[in-house]
């Protein structure tokens, strides 16, 4: 089975969609054919702003530069279209990714990484073949939103072999 992961900012943060995305590939690597494409070096990612009509709309700067690479990447696709396709960075990514899988025999699968919030229900509203929650909370909100959804919830947490009570504490009170 070919999986094709779209993560914009993989190798240039680690944050939790990051994370979540070396220990999803360094786990399934011998069971799946699994590609993982990013944006590669860039300038630094940045920072939150608050939400505004660009933003909500998806034509602010940063926005964009996810629909460019999105474009890039699903042209790439379609060569080969994966039998899964799982874009993480939400708005144009889901958008685009939506309607390659509309074109090809790809299924789509879209993670709600984002949490309860505008993207997420931008998501389901797309009906993928998949949404994937990360709560139960988050699953029972998401079948408000669209019954009809296929929705699966994994439980995203933290690796306790990675984080020990023993370990450095890098918080001062």
């Amino acid at each position: 089975m070919k999986v094709a992961v779209l993560s914009f900012y993989q190798g240039r943060v680690t944050r939790g969609v990051e994370t979540f995305v070396h220990e999803l590939s360094s786990k399934l690597k011998n069971q799946l054919d699994l590609t993982v494409y990013q944006a590669g070096s860039m300038p630094p990612a940045p920072k939150a702003v608050k939400p505004n009509l660009l933003t909500l709309f998806y034509v602010d700067q940063h926005s964009l530069a996810i629909k460019a690479f999105s474009r890039r990447m699903l042209i790439r696709l379609a060569l080969s279209p994966p039998d899964i396709l799982m874009p993480l960075n939400n708005g144009w990514m889901s958008l685009l990714a939506k309607r390659f899988c509309q074109r090809y025999p790809t299924k789509l699968v879209l993670p709600g990484f984002a949490g309860i919030s505008w993207e997420d229900r931008l998501n389901l509203f797309l009906n993928p073949d998949a949404f994937v929650a990360c709560t139960k909370h988050q699953a029972d909100w998401a079948r408000t939103i669209n019954p009809r959804a296929k929705i699966v919830t994994i439980n995203i947490g933290v690796n306790t072999d990675r984080f020990k009570s023993e370990g450095k504490n890098m918080l001062t009170v």
